[in-house]
């Protein structure tokens, strides 16, 4: 025990490296003992009385910390199930797409979940190929590089796209999984000055409104039974209707009834189609449309008189397709019949085609022989192959299907 203490009265000021071992050695009896051999007499009913209290703090603490053990003990497996939970949807969400760590994809994939996340919607709206330049600072092969990249790892997919030079767009479409998962790390960063301008002009372009106006509670029955359908692969939507009549309620003025919106859509899905319009247009189709019926104007076909809604196409292409189908049944059933006649003539004697023309057995006075018996045999040929026709024909017809 002296041993002890004195190696306690000249130790060294402790370091932060020697403090475990200091705490270590440093027992309470050794204390006590310290106490007592350095502690003046008038001091020890203090040091009593300091025991005491820490006896009695002692058993408080022992008391606080058994109630304290007892919550953790109830909350414990609460808190277990959730974790669970978590990480088996995690687990299941990590089987088929990794979100990179760091690098210009993950930038690219942050930017876009932020304009999903102003649209309330998991596509986004048109990109232009302009925007993702300045906002990744690559050239438009680098970023064709990165969007090829994400789009094979699952992370993301393109839903439309414009690749004309004048005003090249894309529009992405994430799934639940890979949104959630950006949404947390998206979070876990702030957006940059510059990506918040990029973000500002990509929902500009695109006109985009705020989420509670993309409700149609607020719209009439008649627009929302308008068909957007033939534009939807150019990502024109319900939203775009509900944008339209938004901005007629604030100029009742310019108002388009929704007839004239549905003939304009079938226009414009006509025009796409069969007269390449999108190439003379500096913006996507669906931005040109929108901005037209907004201001009151129609959208007009360059040939007019050649428009037919999708249902009328498609009739007339129906029309189109079994017109043909007919003809080429009928080619088949004629040359088939022609080959059967054929072999049927073939297997005729003469004396039995002769029979089909019985009438004429003497030849007229004047006529030459040759010519008669040329005559005698057309007009018997004829005969037979009437005869083939109307008797012979339907049954050998019957027999061909049956054996098919």
């Amino acid at each position: 025990m002296p041993n002890i203490i004195k190696a306690l009265k000249t130790k060294k000021p402790f370091s932060k490296t020697e403090y475990r071992a200091w705490n270590f050695s440093s027992t309470p009896e050794a204390n006590i003992e310290q106490n007592e051999s350095t502690q003046k007499p008038d001091r020890t009913i203090n040091h009593g009385v300091s025991r005491a209290l820490a006896g009695q703090k002692q058993g408080v603490s022992r008391a606080l910390a058994g109630q304290k053990q007892g919550v953790s003990q109830a909350e414990a497996p609460q808190k277990q199930g959730v974790s669970r939970a978590l990480a088996a949807a995690l687990a299941k969400t990590d089987e088929n797409f990794t979100i990179p760590p760091e690098g210009k994809e993950l930038d690219l994939l942050l930017f876009l979940c932020d304009v999903c996340i102003k649209t309330c919607s998991l596509k986004t709206t048109e990109i232009t190929t302009k925007t993702l330049n300045s906002y990744l600072g690559v050239n438009s092969n680098r970023l064709r590089n990165i969007v090829l990249r994400i789009t094979k790892k699952n992370l993301i997919k393109i839903v439309a796209q414009n690749c004309s030079s004048a005003g090249a767009y894309r529009i992405f479409e994430f799934s639940k999984n890979v949104y959630d998962k950006l949404l947390l790390k998206l979070t876990d960063s702030k957006l940059s000055a510059q990506s918040k301008e990029a973000l500002a002009e990509a929902l500009a372009e695109a006109d985009v409104v705020s989420s509670y106006i993309n409700n149609t509670t607020n719209i009439p029955e008649n627009f929302k039974q308008i068909d957007f359908s033939p534009l939807i692969d150019f990502g024109f939507d319900e939203s775009h209707i509900i944008q339209i009549y938004r901005e007629y309620t604030k100029k009742p003025e310019l108002s388009l009834s929704a007839d004239i919106i549905q003939n304009s859509i079938y226009a414009l899905a006509f025009d796409l189609k069969h007269n390449n319009v999108a190439e003379s247009f500096k913006h996507s189709p669906t931005v040109v449309l929108t901005a037209l019926l907004k201001k009151g104007q129609p959208y007009s076909s360059k040939t007019p008189e050649k428009v037919l809604t999708p249902r009328e196409e498609a009739m007339q292409e129906y029309t189109s397709a079994q017109k043909k189908k007919n003809l080429k049944i009928l080619e088949i059933e004629t040359h088939t019949k022609e080959l059967a006649q054929q072999e049927w003539l073939n297997n005729l004697l003469d004396e039995e085609l002769l029979e089909f023309n019985q009438n004429c057995d003497s030849c007229p006075k004047g006529m030459p022989i040759k010519i008669f018996e040329i005559s005698k045999r057309k007009k018997s040929l004829a005969l037979a192959k009437e005869y083939f026709d109307t008797i012979i024909w339907p049954t050998k017809q019957k027999q061909i299907l049956n054996s098919e």
